[in-house]
């Protein structure tokens, strides 16, 4: 047996540095501005809520004005096919931008809609279910079937779509930059050939996409329009290094894979909203920020609306949404993935990813002792960071399982994670919160 030590990332007590307090929207450049769905270029007009007297699901009348498009206190509260993550708790009498009551449960924040990860495997040649599109995942041949939206030709990837199309217009974050960003489908398209394009993976490598129009999924008063492939590096931000300390803020956001995103506090936010974990006005009691969705340009769901989460406290232990499958026990062939059904992304180790517990007469150990491990395929990578990043509704999967010591018992799968490291660069290795434990179902 092997014995671990805990503690893969260092923990710090304080958060980290926040932007200034002020919440107002930032309009960026003009470029950036004129595609920009109508609430955020009208800071000051109407709230996207939906009155309480409107709706029949949701008990909302402890919130004021009701709850948003993108928030649910039941799963009826959610578009078809999505599901309901949530509601959180409040540590205080109250947290802001929240609700003074959550189903009797005393103040809190309404939940999030999230399209969630299945317990599927998905490849090249394995199609997923109706309802669900193919989300590449960590093992280059494999991924997680996870809920679309009900739009024709929606799609996660290009191992949705025909051979002759492309996904065009989805997020797919990248684990190994701990930056806040959110998945988003696309829809199936073919690709325009340069120098027209539909988005930075139209173009050569040194040129990025400029005047592009993407449409949000299934708005039928909206055309999507090819822009212009350029060359040079593309306007906005690729890290926390490419940001001010001033009024723009020292955040990197809504930064897509092989793409750029915006310094932070950005557009859109108002009192009680957040983009990452740890902003300042949150405080100490709501340092979550669960529902945040900061869409990077030219994505489409910029066009559906691009939204701060709202300051909450982190979900208790167990109860992060965390689910780890073993499929094809077989040791070597064993495929186990992760799944973040919650609504705060997770942070797991790239090395000893899951960790195999084995029962000693007829109970699990209390030593710290291992008998097997999972590594993820980005383990000993050139620059990869010792933590990947799992966004709400991510997952990641798992080849192979290195046993050092068979025993005909039961076992499970062990994985030691954080939350409350968004935002922040992976070479400082900060996270606010204690680290946590979930574990798989026993298998033998």
């Amino acid at each position: 047996m092997r014995t671990w030590a805990l503690g893969w990332i260092v923990l710090t007590a304080g958060c980290s540095v926040a932007p200034t307090t002020d919440l107002g929207w930032d309009p960026g450049t003009p470029e950036e501005a004129t595609d920009a769905p109508k609430d955020l270029l009208e800071a000051e007009g109407p709230e996207d809520v939906a009155p309480a007297e409107s709706r029949e699901t949701g008990e909302v009348e402890a919130c004021p004005g009701g709850i948003r498009p993108w928030q649910c206190l039941v799963p009826g509260d959610c578009p078809p096919g999505s599901s309901c993550s949530g509601p959180a708790s409040c540590l205080t009498e109250s947290c802001p931008g929240g609700c003074p009551d959550i189903g009797g449960k005393g103040p809190g924040v309404p939940g999030v809609c999230l399209w969630a990860p299945t317990a599927t495997l998905c490849s090249a040649t394995q199609r997923c279910p109706a309802g669900t599109g193919c989300l590449p995942a960590g093992v280059p041949d494999l991924g997680v079937c996870r809920a679309l939206p009900p739009v024709s030709g929606a799609c996660w990837s290009d191992l949705d779509c025909p051979t002759t199309m492309g996904c065009i217009g989805e997020i797919r974050c990248p684990v190994t930059r701990w930056t806040t960003c959110v998945d988003h489908p696309g829809l199936c398209l073919p690709r325009p050939g340069p120098p027209a394009c539909l988005e930075d993976e139209d173009c050569p490598e040194t040129e990025w996409c400029e005047g592009a129009i993407l449409c949000a999924l299934g708005d039928p008063a909206c055309a999507d329009r090819p822009g212009t492939c350029r060359s040079g590096p593309a306007p906005g931000c690729t890290g926390n290094a490419d940001c001010s300390g001033g009024s723009e803020g020292p955040v990197c956001i809504a930064v897509a894979s092989g793409g750029t995103g915006y310094c932070s506090p950005g557009a859109g936010l108002r009192e009680g909203e957040c983009w990452q974990d740890g902003e300042s006005w949150c405080g100490e009691e709501a340092p979550a920020c669960p529902g945040a969705a900061p869409c990077p340009p030219g994505r489409r769901c910029r066009a559906a609306g691009m939204h701060g989460g709202i300051c909450a406290a982190f979900p208790p232990p167990g109860e992060e949404g965390v689910r780890i499958d073993v499929l094809r026990k077989d040791d070597p062939n064993t495929v186990l993935f992760i799944r973040n059904e919650g609504s705060q992304a997770i942070f797991i180790p790239t090395c000893d990813t899951l960790l195999m517990e084995t029962q000693k007469d007829g109970a699990w150990p209390q030593d710290g002792s291992f008998t097997g491990t999972a590594q993820d395929v980005l383990c000993g990578g050139q620059g990869v960071p010792s933590a990947l990043r799992i966004p709400s509704g991510g997952a990641r999967v798992l080849q192979g399982l290195e046993v050092y010591l068979p025993l005909p018992a039961w076992k499970r799968m062990v994985l030691q994670f954080r939350m409350g490291c968004d935002g922040r660069d992976p070479e400082g290795g900060v996270c606010t919160e204690k680290e946590r434990v979930a574990y798989s179902e026993a298998f033998q």
